[in-house]
């Protein structure tokens, strides 16, 4: 199972004994991120990204199954906060990143916002390490998404060690500790840009985390999962 709610799931329903059952999360490749040894502004530098503003990224696919991930909340929420603040979003397609453009300029902060295509995923780590702040804005639409998803992304943010705003649902407080990142209440656009804004006044402690959540994600490892799968089919 990649996730503690599944994994109960399964108990629940078929009696199977716990000891059967191996909780083994996704992974993140930890290599991938300490390469990039470039400071933030060669970063933003080679990306074409502004030097002098403070950058909120998202990297990632914009949708699931047509159904937004919660970046229109972040645009809402971004239309409550400081004219430098900027919001990065990479990885959509032609037809989403003109939806969101246009979205954007309905909450009046097209000038805030710097959308990009998909890059390669050797790429990402760089574009992760270029932010300020990670977010990680997913809103409660389904079962899935609060209880028994297993993001990837979540681990990638963490092995970034970039610091992390996100918001609240189960799924993510299960990988992420309260110690190791900045929690808005999911869906909830006040709190969104109360917690954004809290953010920058509080950019110590938000680093702090990120250097926790950082090392936490080398649990996460897939050479870690790979030897703890191995070791449980072993027994």
């Amino acid at each position: 199972m990649t996730n503690e709610a599944k994994r109960l799931e399964i108990l629940n329903k078929f009696s199977i004994p716990s000891e059967k059952i191996l909780l083994a999360r996704n992974g993140v490749d930890v290599g991938e991120f300490s390469s990039v040894e470039a400071s933030k502004v060669e970063l933003r530098n080679k990306l074409d990204l502004p030097i002098d503003k403070k950058l909120f990224g998202f990297a990632g696919q914009f949708t699931a199954k047509g159904l937004d991930k919660g970046l229109l909340t972040t645009l809402q929420a971004f239309s409550k906060t400081p004219e430098d603040f900027f919001l990065v979003f990479v990885g959509g397609g032609e037809k989403e990143l003109n939806s969101y453009k246009q979205a954007a300029k309905n909450y009046g902060i097209e000038k805030k916002l710097i959308l990009h295509g998909q890059v390669p995923h050797s790429e990402v780590p760089k574009w992760l390490k270029a932010m300020d702040f990670l977010i990680f804005p997913y809103s409660p639409l389904n079962e899935h998404l609060i209880y028994y998803m297993s993001p990837i992304k979540i681990a990638e943010y963490m092995a970034s060690g970039t610091p992390i705003i996100t918001s609240d649902l189960p799924a993510v407080k299960e990988i992420l500790p309260d110690d190791m990142a900045t929690y808005f209440k999911a869906g909830d656009t006040d709190d969104f840009a109360l917690k954004i804004n809290w953010s920058i006044q509080n950019l110590s402690e938000c680093l702090s985390k990120a250097e926790l959540a950082a090392k936490k994600a080398l649990e996460f490892s897939w050479q870690k999962r790979a030897e703890k799968i191995l070791k449980f089919l072993k027994k």
